[in-house]
């Protein structure tokens, strides 16, 4: 018997009462194997008896249909309708189990006419796919479909086993694309969910807003989260808030320890450039042993922030290409790079000729290496401009340069400190530096701040590397010369040295000039020997 329940919306049911909100009534259906709900499963066509059900709430304007609990054969496509909540009894206790069956999706939207709302909540569902021998599925199944939606709400669902937990829009070449009708998806919530041993969690080709918060990912094999853009003209894709999620594991081989990229979070704005996906924030997540936290590609308005990022076998975040506004702050990074390549670090950015990056932020982030390997920090290669690298923690960040950025124009590196040996502590090339209240420890094979800046460079106040130094010189009775130890980590050319001498000797000195300026030493010279009383000077030297 069908009964009713009172709420603004069947998935806010049970309602906030302490809303002011307007209710009405939505049928509440039940369907299940003991044969006292609305809706019994026999032995085989499961699925047909719940889209009967579907179908019936939908007519009457929406509601809930929900499966009590037991396993499900799922032998057919379940079709989602407008405005119903398909709900089961609880992870783990209402269960749809397609690994039987050969079809490319489980759950589809696509045959409902206009902008639909729909709700998925509290069931698991199993799937199949095959995998390669290079650990990528060449076939399987994809949980939910969806590709026209004003709003889909997704939560307390367990997924396992399939190709992609849930897709967005269409993808190239493939044979989803058939059963996907236009592209066109305003909002997408997809809380608490739990994704294990599959290819991909979600696959998003369109969408307006996306919220994917407090979910798990274990034994991942391609990407957790992948917002794909117009490489097969896709719309604008926009606002996505990735919060409070955890992610580990991706799924073992032999030869890397991983199946695939194993990758958090993949932007990838397609061949159309940076407007192409906007508006990322990825706050809160937790990513523990898998390929790669975070890879962008073509993207804009991107903020990383207070994440917590352990053991990836490259980059723990990589981008390629342009990236316009990109923050990276307050996130903590341990043991990137266990590959130990050396075109890999904590953060890297290899945006590659011809390509520009504005607007870069990288703040307040803590990096914690193991010293071995080609374990970079943060690593810039390609054109930039205005960026900022402030006030973060590189420790045991070995290889090249625990900070260096390439072609850069406007760059500030500033109050960073830098812990570990390496070949640099910092390299900045390009046009307008400054490099100021660093503090640099350990021992550095080649330099501790290198690189050829035009324009104006600045480089001073960094503890650890000394730019300004002063001290006191006699040249002796009878001798023309004086050699000063400098102490300065940059040779100073003598428009940088200052020389004041502090008495007047009886004897007329002549000029006083300097000449042997050395990485180590200057001398000082006179032209004349000075009396017996020898003459005393004060020197200060000061590369900027």
């Amino acid at each position: 018997m069908t009964r009713y329940i009172r709420a603004a919306h069947p998935r806010n049911y049970p309602p906030n009462t302490s809303r002011n909100t307007t209710y009405r009534s939505y049928p509440h259906v039940t369907v299940g194997f003991s044969g006292y709900e609305d809706y019994t499963l026999g032995n085989s066509g499961h699925v047909d008896k719940i889209n009967q059900a579907i179908d019936a709430v939908a007519s009457a304007g929406g509601g809930i249909v929900e499966v009590l609990g037991g396993t499900v054969e799922v032998d057919a496509v379940i079709n989602a309708r407008e405005g119903v909540t398909l709900q089961g009894a609880g992870r783990g206790v209402t269960i749809f189990d397609s690994s039987e069956w050969n079809q490319n999706v489980v759950i589809i939207t696509s045959d409902s006419p206009g902008l639909a709302d729909f709700t998925f909540r509290d069931f698991s569902m199993i799937g199949r796919f095959t995998p390669s021998i290079s650990g990528y599925a060449s076939a399987g199944q994809r949980g939910i479909g969806i590709s026209r939606a004003r709003r889909i709400v997704t939560t307390g669902v367990y997924f396992e086993g399939f190709l992609d937990a849930t897709v967005f829009g269409k993808k190239q070449s493939d044979p989803f694309d058939d059963q996907l009708g236009p592209l066109n998806i305003q909002e997408v919530v997809f809380d608490t969910n739990f994704i294990y041993d599959c290819v991909g969690g979600l696959q998003g080709f369109a969408w307006d807003r996306v919220v994917w918060s407090k979910n798990s990912f274990e034994k991942i094999g391609d990407d957790a989260i992948a917002f794909l853009g117009a490489t097969n003209s896709a719309p604008h894709a926009t606002s996505a808030v990735l919060i409070g999620n955890h992610m580990k594991n991706g799924r073992p081989t032999n030869s890397l320890g991983y199946v695939g990229p194993g990758i958090f979070a993949k932007v990838d704005g397609g061949g159309n450039g940076p407007e192409t996906l906007t508006k990322l924030i990825m706050m809160g997540n937790t990513v523990l042993d898998v390929y790669s936290a975070v890879y962008l590609a073509n993207c804009s308005e991107i903020e990383i922030v207070d994440n917590q990022i352990e053991q990836t076998y490259i980059s723990s975040i990589y981008g390629i290409g342009n990236a316009k506004k990109l923050m990276i702050s307050f996130n903590q990074i341990t043991n990137p790079n266990t590959s130990a390549s050396g075109s890999h670090a904590a953060v890297q950015l290899a945006g590659g000729a011809g390509t520009a990056s504005d607007d870069v932020d990288i703040s307040h982030n803590q990096v914690y290496g193991t010293n071995t390997g080609q374990k970079q920090g943060f690593n810039l290669e390609g054109s930039y401009e205005n960026i900022k690298i402030k006030d973060n923690l590189l420790k045991d960040c070995n290889g090249h340069s625990a900070i260096y950025a390439e072609t850069a124009t406007r760059i500030d590196v500033c109050g960073n400190t830098i812990d570990g040996d390496a070949a640099r502590a910092i390299t900045v090339s390009g046009v307008d530096a400054h490099i100021n209240d660093n503090t640099i420890n350990g021992t550095f094979s080649v330099a501790k701040i290198a690189g050829t800046v035009t324009g104006t460079k600045i480089v001073r106040d960094n503890i650890g590397y000394v730019t300004a130094n002063k001290g006191t010189g006699t040249i002796a009775s009878g001798d023309t010369t004086a050699v000063i130890t400098h102490g300065l980590d940059r040779t100073p050319v003598a428009a940088d040295i200052h020389i004041m001498p502090t008495e007047n000797p009886t004897t007329e000195v002549g000029s006083i000039f300097i000449t042997s300026i050395s990485a180590t030493q200057f001398t000082v010279n006179v032209e004349n020997a000075p009396s017996t009383s020898g003459l005393d000077f004060g020197w200060k030297a000061e590369v900027l």
